[in-house]
């Protein structure tokens, strides 16, 4: 009876008074099963269990493995999305413009850029050309990277295959060769970074692409006479042509060098300017159109600006390559 009953002296009783006390009574929590128990308790899960390294079996023994895999799971998922950069309005424009629609833009008589869709193939070197003023001349676009650059492709030297390297163009738009002069090019076979091998004639009935730009003239100017370099390089666009079908054929013009540079005595700007002028009125002769990219990399001597200068007068650092095609 002692050991049920007591004085309460939490509240007022009277004297000698007893008070009944309950018995606390242990509450049993239920077992933490762990998540290796649980994997044993399905069959076929058992005997792969069993066969994993010990150190893994200990790990999953512990009680607390599924909790801490869910938060190294977690942890993984908040670090993947805080690496992710966020889509800036450029990026969309440049993904717009791969789905399917080419984003070109063209200055009006105004001065201002305006951003249009080339539906056809056909509208993309028109809208790019400066028919009132010279039908021959092709005028300067703003931002041509965005969408046109993808519809050409680019027959050259050295100079092309920078423009690879650089990454203005990608591999595949372009059939060049460092040191190749125009006499040559229908009997090379060219080689692309990517192992692929062309000729002229292959790559151009391989590629679909609505503009070509021709981009020869700057090796083989001492090594020729003059008479022989124009018949050859007209024998040359006679050939693209040919082979162009209904698709767009730029002529572009040599770009300037350095007269004191270390190609001095096999290239001069007096050569450069002559030749210029004379694929300037082959695309007239041939209703091809003429890109005259010399006038903003020469500066007002007519040598190549400084600034353009990769250290040997002949080629060109990539910041040319991009006022060019800005």
């Amino acid at each position: 009876m002692s050991a049920f009953w007591k004085r309460d002296k939490r509240k007022p009783h009277k004297k000698n008074e007893l008070v009944p006390v309950q018995k606390k009574v242990k509450k049993h929590r239920k077992k933490r099963v762990s998540l290796g128990e649980k994997l044993k308790s399905v069959g076929w899960i058992s005997a792969i269990y069993d066969r994993l390294p010990a150190r893994v079996r200990r790990f999953l023994g512990n009680k607390y493995a599924i909790g801490s895999v869910i938060i190294l799971i977690s942890i993984i998922v908040l670090v993947v999305i805080a690496l992710i950069p966020p889509v800036t309005e450029e990026k969309k424009e440049t993904a717009d413009s791969d789905q399917g629609t080419d984003v070109i833009y063209i200055i009006d008589e105004h001065g201002n850029k305006i951003a249009t869709t080339a539906v056809e193939d056909d509208s993309i070197v028109m809208q790019n050309q400066k028919e009132p003023d010279d039908p021959v001349l092709l005028s300067y676009n703003a931002d041509t990277r965005s969408g046109y650059m993808n519809n050409c492709i680019f027959l050259g030297d050295s100079r092309t295959v920078a423009m690879v390297s650089y990454g203005f163009i990608s591999d595949a738009n372009a059939l060049a060769k460092v040191g190749i002069s125009h006499w040559q090019v229908l009997s090379t076979t060219f080689e692309q970074n990517s192992g692929a091998k062309f000729t002229l004639s292959d790559y151009l009935h391989t590629r679909n692409e609505p503009v070509i730009y021709v981009c020869y003239g700057v090796n083989g100017m001492n090594g020729l006479d003059e008479e022989k370099y124009k018949a050859t390089y007209t024998e040359l666009v006679d050939k693209i042509i040919s082979l162009a079908g209904d698709r767009h054929v730029v002529l572009m013009s040599i770009w300037p060098v350095d007269d004191n540079g270390r190609y001095r005595n096999s290239a001069k700007n007096e050569w450069v300017y002559k030749y210029n002028e004379f694929l300037y009125n082959l695309a007239a002769e041939k209703g091809l159109n003429y890109l005259d990219v010399a006038s903003i990399l020469k500066d007002d001597n007519g040598n190549m600006k400084k600034e353009y200068d990769s250290g040997d007068g002949l080629h060109y650092r990539a910041s040319a390559y991009n006022d060019i095609l800005n």
